[in-house]
């Protein structure tokens, strides 16, 4: 599976730890897989890519839904989260 995480409007030229967790951003739960650093350029915009070797399906029910939480933090520590921004997994709507 590869995933892409597109951030935006977060504060410029910081540095952020990012991670797919279970659940949703109503409903928060533990990390799933972690993305690497978002470095934020100038306009506060920051990318990450990575490839998951072996990865679950996208989840297509709600009690197994993943979300995409960015940290204040540089680094992640899952005792102390602190979420900046959160997004929703959503699988694509066959055509």
């Amino acid at each position: 599976m590869r995933n892409l995480a597109l951030i935006r409007v977060i504060e410029p030229n910081t540095t952020h730890a990012a991670a797919i967790h279970l659940g949703n951003c109503a409903w928060r739960s533990h990390v799933l897989y972690d993305l690497p650093q978002l470095n934020a350029d100038g306009n506060g915009n920051a990318s990450a890519s990575i490839a998951i070797n072996g990865a679950q399906p996208l989840p297509t029910t709600s009690d197994q839904s993943w979300y995409i939480a960015v940290d204040y933090n540089a680094t992640l520590n899952c005792d102390s989260f602190l979420t900046n921004s959160c997004g929703d997994v959503v699988a694509p709507t066959p055509r």
